[in-house]
């Protein structure tokens, strides 16, 4: 039951942000029926989300050729978004069954999953995103609201300036959330498997060392385990290793657009309407250096502890020989 639970969190997270992975309930019921239009909504959002992207891309021919370049960016940049939401809807099959094998492995080697932490984190995740996304309604002057409507809709949205605001403060904020809270969601699954195979490869090679006594089948068993480990490790690396370098790259042209914008050393030729968008900018270079930050280190962590468990290895097989070479020893005696 513990297992399960721990799963439940990770599949109701990803659920949440549109990933549906977990066990196929009754269709006909009225929460499947409500799950499925949920899923449904979401995948909606992302399509209109590309659709807009393709026709500000479209549209970038009449500008001048700096504004251009500019909007090329920052079109790759949102295109990351939905490449990443795409390969990781083409993956929920594989992620099913990666989810399985983890739980099998959790509750055969008696590793954990820190449910409680995943459900702090998927509580939160929203309300940040949330106030992240307010950075866009901060004071700024209407005709500023009115660039931004228009580079954000590519020209479809065109209003006054005196309502340029209003409009923008209601739809700034449905542009932003959606993105960078499947973009977290994304981050925290892969941060909770690495640090679930750390722990795991940690605890059987602590284990394997203490005992006093091992012989060749107890040798044969500890690398028994160590290769399921493995294997699960390789599968996880197999299913989440091109949403990742999807969300690095990401992250890392992220802060370079951010970086442009606030231009802390005056390179940068940026127009005032994008500097005044600063706090936003601000949140989104953040968000991604926190981001990039805590995926480097946990993948360093896992192969650090997967480098120790070869290492614990060799230290029980020189043990192991030595324990046979005395016992042949003492029979020849």
């Amino acid at each position: 039951m513990e297992d399960s639970h721990q799963m439940y969190a990770i599949e109701t997270m990803l659920f949440l942000v549109g990933l549906d992975v977990g066990k196929k309930q009754n269709k006909s019921s009225f929460i499947s029926k409500l799950a499925c239009t949920y899923q449904k909504f979401t995948v909606l959002w992302w399509v209109i989300f590309m659709l807009r992207v393709i026709a500000k891309l479209i549209s970038s021919y009449k500008l001048d050729s700096s504004v251009m370049k500019e909007r090329l960016i920052r079109n790759f940049f949102e295109g990351f978004f939905f490449a990443l939401w795409y390969v990781m809807m083409r993956r929920r099959k594989e992620i099913t069954i990666l989810m399985h094998e983890i739980e099998f492995l959790a509750r055969n080697l008696n590793g954990k999953i820190n449910s409680s932490w995943i459900t702090l984190a998927t509580i939160l995740i929203f309300p940040l995103a949330l106030v992240g996304s307010l950075t866009v309604t901060l004071p700024v002057p209407e005709q500023y609201c009115q660039k931004m409507l228009i580079s954000q809709s590519f020209g479809l949205v065109n209003t006054t300036e005196s309502n340029s605001c209003k409009i923008w403060y209601i739809l700034g904020p449905f542009d932003l959330i959606p993105k960078y809270v499947f973009c977290t969601a994304v981050c925290i699954f892969y941060i909770t498997i690495c640090l679930f195979f750390r722990n795991l490869l940690m605890s059987h090679s602590k284990l394997e060392l203490e005992k006093y006594q091992l012989n060749l089948n107890g040798f044969r068993n500890c690398l028994l385990t160590y290769e399921r480990i493995v294997k699960g490790l390789n599968d996880f690396e197999k299913v989440m290793s091109l949403p990742i370098f999807i969300m690095v790259m990401n992250d890392c042209i992220g802060m370079l657009l951010s970086f442009m914008v606030i231009d802390p050393f005056d390179q940068f030729s940026v127009t005032g309407w994008r500097r005044a968008y600063i706090w936003l900018n601000w949140f989104t270079s953040l968000r991604a250096l926190i981001s990039l930050l805590c995926v480097c280190l946990v993948a360093s962590s896992v192969a650090e502890a997967s480098k120790n468990a070869k290492n614990v290895q060799e230290e029980i097989l020189k043990r192991v020989h030595t324990s046979t070479m005395q016992e042949k020893t003492e029979l020849l005696l």
